[in-house]
């Protein structure tokens, strides 16, 4: 099983990284960088390029886990609480002297919710912003009134509760809501998922129907081009199929436990992590394969099915659980919440009569 616990967040941090020759060109051609979570490592870190270089900048979060970009905002699933960052460009010249920062993201706001082990999180057409609410085996949506408004669960769980029953984990949204969801097992007892059987499931929302089952703890689909893409994590795959489920195809097989998805165009990129043996969780399915996993993500040409990039992490972020990319920025900047000089930064419009 891959997760481990997370790391202190003032313990030393080996940032080492490796990359394919082709991944600063490839970025700088599709103009966006990358934007991962490690909620092992407690960081956010964005993925850079600068000419033919990669730069990596890392944040310390507690424990960051599904991620959402957009134009003006970043909205990241994070321990208890969802934090918003707002897109302030003004700030480019200032925030990293001598870099070519083309995109500058500043602390705005958070909303508390407790301790629901948020992972998945996506904007619906109307605003609202979904999450996987892990904790209570539902989905849920953000409410001032209340740390978060149940809104689906499946049908095996009888009830709500915070007992992580079945992990439910991943959410693919289409047309502004959510389609499909992944979970691990169809469990209704507190943290049964962890008999670490192959029941995984990726299902329908809202009807639940069952479009594929018995895989090795499944995670991230997406609804891409007519096509539901998801991580199959404990053999280190990516599968596709159609909305009812047939036509199921391997997209790729990875060295890592799969889990992020993004895409643009015809290239998708797949977050993986490193497996680590545990006494208490049979052997994964992946490492017969790869007996050495690594951490960090893969970009595939979905017409080709080849590989075109890759970047590792060869210091202290063994586990990727999200990715995202931020398209028409190919250096950005994001200000940390610790930052002394978050305080002394303001954003607001000019007065009026």
């Amino acid at each position: 099983m891959t997760q481990h616990a997370s790391r202190d967040l003032d313990a030393p941090f080996d940032p080492g990284t490796l990359h394919s020759n082709t991944l600063p060109a490839l970025l700088q051609r599709l103009d966006v960088s990358v934007a991962l979570t490690s909620f092992q490592a407690n960081r956010l870190m964005l993925v850079r390029s600068e000419g033919a270089t990669v730069d990596v900048l890392f944040r310390e979060v507690p424990r960051p886990m599904g991620l959402v970009i957009e134009p003006q905002q970043m909205l990241l699933g994070s321990w208890a609480q969802v934090l918003e960052y707002r897109r302030h460009d003004a700030l480019n010249a200032s925030v990293e002297p001598g870099c070519p920062v083309d995109a500058s993201y500043v602390p705005h706001s958070t909303r508390v919710t407790g301790d629901i082990n948020i992972h998945d999180i996506a904007r619906g057409h109307d605003g609202t912003l979904w999450m996987v609410n892990t904790a209570f085996s539902c989905l849920a949506t953000l409410d001032p009134a209340y740390h978060f408004v149940p809104r689906w669960k499946p049908d095996f769980i009888s009830s709500l509760a915070h007992e992580d029953r079945c992990h439910l984990n991943g959410m693919a949204m289409r047309d502004g809501r959510p389609a499909f969801v992944t979970a691990f097992s169809r469990d209704d007892t507190p943290l049964g998922w962890k008999s670490f059987r192959s029941e995984g499931l990726l299902m329908s929302v809202p009807a639940g129907q069952v479009l594929a089952e018995g895989l090795s703890f499944p995670h991230s689909p997406r609804w891409i081009d007519g096509w539901v893409y998801y991580c199959e994590s404990g053999h280190g795959r990516v599968w596709r199929c159609r909305e009812d489920g047939s036509e199921s195809t391997l997209v790729a097989e990875l060295p890592g436990y799969t889990r992020g998805l993004s895409h643009l165009g015809s290239l998708l990129f797949v977050g993986l992590s490193r497996v680590r043996v545990s006494e208490n969780a049979p052997p994964l399915p992946v490492l017969e394969h790869h007996p050495t996993t690594v951490s960090g993500f893969w970009v595939i040409d979905l017409e080709k099915l080849d590989e075109q990039g890759w970047l590792i992490f060869t210091g202290d972020i063994d586990q990727i659980y999200d990715l995202a990319l931020i398209e028409q920025a190919r250096f950005p900047h994001i200000m940390a919440w610790s930052d002394e000089d978050f305080g002394h930064r303001f954003h607001f419009p000019p007065l009026t009569a």
